[in-house]
């Protein structure tokens, strides 16, 4: 039995071979739009459609409101975001205030050290405006890893990759 999930005009079917997906004609789907970012950062850049595709399936879809804090400065750093649409800023303790660090907005990427590292959050990310983002645990991220030896060997090639590049 297949299960069909629908997002934008992206649809995957899962079954028991695998997911496979496919677009209404002409249009470009969530899921493209975030191959397509994600494959501009590093930890992504060594991965086919296909693996994308994949990490694309345990993807969460969350919606802030304005002047939500995402995560705060201090949290464990367990997933990865994606902004789709909206605005949140970066800020962080300061003497007597918080001091904004940077703005991000549709296409940027925050908490990628969190997730890579298990590092805890180094700000406190709060929404401008009413934000959705793309989410990637770090959980999620991990069982797809230990089940799929093609994105097992993304990482792999990633982190060789990276380990040249400074050795």
């Amino acid at each position: 039995s297949a299960s069909v999930i629908k997002w934008s005009s992206l649809h995957f079917e899962i079954t028991q071979g695998g997911i496979m997906a496919n677009h209404r004609a002409g249009e470009m789907g969530e899921g493209d739009l975030f191959s397509a970012a994600m494959k501009k950062v590093a930890l992504f850049s060594f991965f086919s459609d296909e693996q994308m595709l994949k990490v694309w399936s345990i993807v969460k879809i969350m919606e802030y409101e304005a002047g939500e804090e995402v995560f705060k400065e201090g949290d464990p750093g367990d997933s990865l975001f994606l902004v789709k649409d909206g605005m949140v800023k970066a800020v962080a303790k300061g003497f007597f205030v918080r001091k904004t660090l940077k703005t991000m907005g549709p296409g940027e990427i925050f908490g990628l050290l969190g997730l890579t590292l298990k590092q805890p959050r180094k700000a406190t990310i709060v929404c401008a405006e009413a934000t959705t983002c793309f989410v990637l645990e770090r959980e999620d991220l991990d069982i797809l890893i230990k089940n799929d030896p093609g994105v097992a060997a993304a990482f792999k090639n990633v982190i060789n990759d990276r380990f040249q590049k400074y050795n």
